[in-house]
């Protein structure tokens, strides 16, 4: 009976960890402006369980400038949920100051590193919007290839830059790459958990799938898609293998 008591305890106590860890998560993922300039954006967020490690974060510097990224945290729990909060308040005081790719990721490499415990890091993908000249700065911290429809050019173009994961060591350097945009065109920022369920375990197929989805919404809003693609998650996860946290934050130029 005592063991029994015991049991029911813990069990109690785990459950209102993974609330607290779910609460921290909900509260640091910010509501993503329906417009910004011309452009049309929207976000969605899935953990594959109560607490997943990825967010995305959005951060506006003037009428024409704003900041978009997606990262995902390793670990899980509480301690994840936390160490995303730090990562996520280090990145957006860095970006007051400078919001240049290569420099706002070297800088926030050093203080998440500081930060880490257990070898936990974040990959993580930031792009500086320049909706005036039509411009992306972005650079890349050991996250997945990001895409680029081009819809007149009739084309995809796949954003990487060289750089590993933040927090992994304590002095890192990363590459800072421009690419232009034109009306009309899809840049899609998302985990690798998206490609995983797609895919189911296929990079390539993961992505084909998830080009195909996406041709088919190009002329429509942003989050006609994220709908979309959320009723096809609720549909396939209960028997997904290959379930992970799933977001994705899709901006119609």
């Amino acid at each position: 009976n005592i063991q029994y008591h015991k049991r029911m305890e813990a069990q109690r106590f785990l459950a209102q960890e993974i609330e607290i860890a779910a609460e921290i998560q909900r509260k640091i993922l910010p509501s993503i402006p329906s417009q910004v300039h011309s452009h049309r954006m929207a976000a969605f967020n899935r953990p594959a369980k109560e607490v997943g490690g990825d967010f995305y974060d959005f951060f506006r510097f003037d009428e024409s400038k704003y900041a978009v990224l997606v990262g995902d945290v390793s670990g899980k729990g509480i301690p994840a949920a936390l160490f995303m909060n730090s990562a996520r308040n280090i990145i957006r005081a860095e970006m007051r100051m400078n919001n240049q790719p290569g420099r706002l990721l070297s800088h926030s490499n050093l203080y998440i590193y500081e930060e880490s415990e257990y070898g936990m890091f974040v990959t993580l993908f930031y792009a500086l919007v320049d909706a005036h000249n039509n411009v992306i700065t972005f650079g890349s911290a050991g996250h997945n290839d990001q895409l680029l429809i081009r819809k007149k050019a009739g084309r995809v173009d796949r954003l990487n830059a060289r750089g590993g994961p933040l927090g992994l060591r304590e002095s890192a350097v990363f590459e800072e790459r421009v690419i232009t945009f034109e009306k009309d065109d899809l840049l899609l920022l998302f985990t690798d958990g998206v490609i995983d369920f797609f895919g189911e375990g296929h990079i390539d197929k993961g992505e084909e799938q998830l080009l195909h989805i996406c041709r088919d919404y190009i002329d429509r809003d942003p989050s006609e898609l994220t709908e979309h693609l959320q009723g096809l998650l609720a549909a396939g996860a209960a028997d997904s293998y290959f379930l992970d946290d799933f977001t994705i934050l899709p901006i119609l130029f």
